[in-house]
């Protein structure tokens, strides 16, 4: 009987970007929706940037096998995926120390359910109650959802040993843009917001003065597992 852990009744409560991203979009030169999808790591159709890097692909986006099909080892450089994106920085497959095995013992199995509608065009105050209860099945808090916060999305220095390509200076990747949290809620940067694909060496920053997410609250619950339930439990 492998018992579960589900971190739940946590309420994550999304702050307005839609406005961020069109200025800093805007001053870097590239469309908003580039923007948030380097930041993400995915596209709105839900097509990842390792194999759509600079435009939005829905059939691959609708193709659960295609757009879960790829790893970081071909894009050393983040000239398709920032290192700090989303994606990367909560499963980075390959490219965690001990390869794809180490990178496994570490993944949840999420289930959020969002509540509210989502931002309107010209919708720069939030006039409505919206956020995501984030819900996450686990075996172990500590080895699992706790590591990929605390170790990765939080850790601006994850994934270690970066270079830049030519120089082969170190690289900070920066925090997650989307549930980094920085010491104190104090500002957070994340690498190479403006993309370098195929070639290219124009050094940016993403300055995020505040967070985009904001804990309201958290439980933690005992589940039994699958086998349990068909069979002790029943």
């Amino acid at each position: 009987m492998v018992p579960t852990w589900r971190s739940g009744g946590s309420s994550r409560k999304c702050q307005n970007s839609a406005k961020f991203v069109a200025e800093r979009a805007a001053g870097l030169g590239i469309k908003p929706e580039l923007l948030g999808a380097r930041m993400v790591g995915r596209w709105k159709s839900g097509a990842p940037l390792e194999l759509a890097p600079l435009c939005d692909d829905w059939a691959l986006g609708g193709n659960p096998k295609r757009n879960n099909d790829f790893d970081y080892g071909g894009d050393p450089y983040q000239r398709r995926c920032p290192y700090a994106a989303h994606i990367r920085k909560v499963y980075p497959r390959d490219e965690e120390p001990g390869g794809e095995a180490e990178a496994q013992t570490h993944r949840i199995l999420r289930r959020g359910i969002t509540f509210g509608p989502e931002v309107m065009p010209g919708e720069t105050t939030t006039r409505h109650s919206r956020g995501l209860m984030f819900v996450c099945y686990q075996t172990s808090i500590g080895r699992q959802f706790e590591f990929i916060q605390w170790r990765q999305a939080n850790e601006p220095d994850f994934v270690n040993d970066k270079v830049r390509p030519l120089s082969a200076a170190p690289v900070t990747p920066g925090y997650d843009p989307i549930i980094g949290q920085a010491p104190n809620d104090g500002p957070r940067a994340m690498d190479e917001p403006f993309p370098n694909y195929p070639a290219g060496a124009r050094r940016t920053t993403l300055e995020m003065p505040n967070q985009f997410v904001v804990l309201t609250g958290r439980g933690i619950f005992f589940m039994p597992s699958l086998s349990a339930l068909r069979t002790v439990l029943t």
